[in-house]
């Protein structure tokens, strides 16, 4: 499916969105994204779009080339962001926005570490929670705090989940935070296995290797919810967001897209 594919879930290759072909921003969106969790690419599109920027959308459907990797096939995962850095440099930006924290160890360390391909220097690389971040602090990005009676689960007491792939991304860990504290009433309940010390939940490589052992990642995840005292858990990762839905109901638990929240939000 990555050889031919490009991603490991729908029989499609990448296409395009039939949105601008060059711009100063551009947006990966990945197969995660595109085909587990798309409501994040919508809300991201709406997002950035309030900021006053149309992105080039880059990458739509095609795997990062962490999984490839992972997986012992370094020549496929270099095929895979070589293609992507392809329509990057085609695009002409100088900005690349990422959606997760895993696409952000991709671009940033793993191309270089374990797969020789560098990054164009004059492309700067960002996640989109610090880019939010970044644009509301400027003012240029502005959020109505919701309340519960406008917003569906805003009285569950809920938690920010840290997204695979966090601990690989040092310093990430207010922003997102500070968003949801913009949004919703109170402050976030915290789990136990938070910010330097998140444990991924089973959406990396090991849900096609050891299927049984990635389950139970997110089944500890979910656990640490409930311990907390949360109901509702929020992320942004759209990989963690999938497979913690897939398992909610076990836990009783709802999950959430901070994307979506957040661009129901904007004032």
């Amino acid at each position: 499916m990555l050889a031919e594919w490009s991603n490991p879930y729908e029989k499609q290759s990448p296409g395009q969105n039939g949105g601008p072909r060059a711009g100063d921003v551009a947006l990966f969106v990945g197969d995660e994204a595109h085909y587990l969790w798309p409501e994040a690419v919508a809300a991201s599109r709406k997002l950035i779009g309030a900021t006053g920027v149309t992105p080039v959308e880059i990458g739509i459907g095609r795997n990062n080339g962490y999984l490839a990797s992972s997986m012992g096939y370094p020549e496929l995962a270099r095929s895979l962001v070589k293609a992507t850095l392809d329509e990057l440099q085609e695009s002409g930006a100088r900005k690349l926005i990422v959606l997760s924290a895993g696409d952000y160890f991709v671009f940033n360390q793993l191309i270089d570490e374990r797969l020789g391909i560098s990054r164009p220097e004059e492309v700067e690389l960002v996640e989109l929670t610090r880019y939010l971040f970044t644009q509301m602090n400027a003012g240029n990005l502005v959020f109505k705090a919701a309340d519960e009676q406008s917003f569906e689960g805003a009285s569950l007491p809920y938690a920010y989940v840290d997204p695979t792939h966090t601990v690989r991304v040092p310093d990430r860990h207010d922003a997102p935070r500070a968003l949801l504290h913009a949004v919703l009433v109170g402050p976030a309940l915290e789990l136990f296995w938070r910010r330097e010390r998140a444990h991924p939940v089973g959406s990396g490589a090991l849900k096609f290797t050891t299927p049984h052992l990635a389950d139970h990642l997110t089944y500890s995840r979910l656990a640490d919810l409930v311990q907390s005292g949360a109901r509702l858990a929020i992320t942004e990762d759209p990989a963690s967001l999938n497979h913690l839905r897939k398992h909610a109901d076990r836990f009783e638990v709802r999950v959430q897209g901070l994307y979506e929240l957040l661009a129901d939000h904007i004032r």
